[in-house]
């Protein structure tokens, strides 16, 4: 499963075929739209921005009504709180379960590479 952090960067990965609907938890973006607003937002994505430019304006609006009524888009501009911009490339994040039912060597693997990930980033 996967958590985005931008809704025009991960929309357009979704439109791209770079990763599938399916695959998403959820996209907590910068945005501040209800469905009513869903054309405006478009339009300013693909007009002043160009993030969405060069996509069918129906599959852009399906694509974020389903988001939208399926809560996979998380706005805290709704309540009042201004996140960071993520950086392009870096807007993915993989969500991986804690290994519950994991043999004592596939844990151990695990924890390594836990400790390596922690010593690289």
């Amino acid at each position: 499963m996967l958590v985005g952090f931008s809704v025009s960067k991960c929309v357009r990965d979704i439109l791209d075929k770079k990763v599938k609907l399916n695959d998403v938890l959820v996209i907590i973006g910068r945005t501040k739209f209800n469905l009513d607003q869903i054309d405006t937002l478009i339009f300013e994505y693909q007009s002043y921005r160009g993030e969405w430019s060069g996509f069918d304006v129906d599959e852009i609006r399906e694509l974020l009504t389903e988001l939208y009524q399926t809560a996979k888009i998380h706005q805290p501009r709704q309540f009042g709180v201004h996140p960071k911009q993520a950086p392009r490339g870096q807007h993915w994040v993989r969500m991986t379960p804690e290994p519950h039912e994991l043999s004592p060597s596939a844990k151990k693997a695990y924890d390594h590479y836990l400790l390596l990930a922690g010593l690289t980033s």
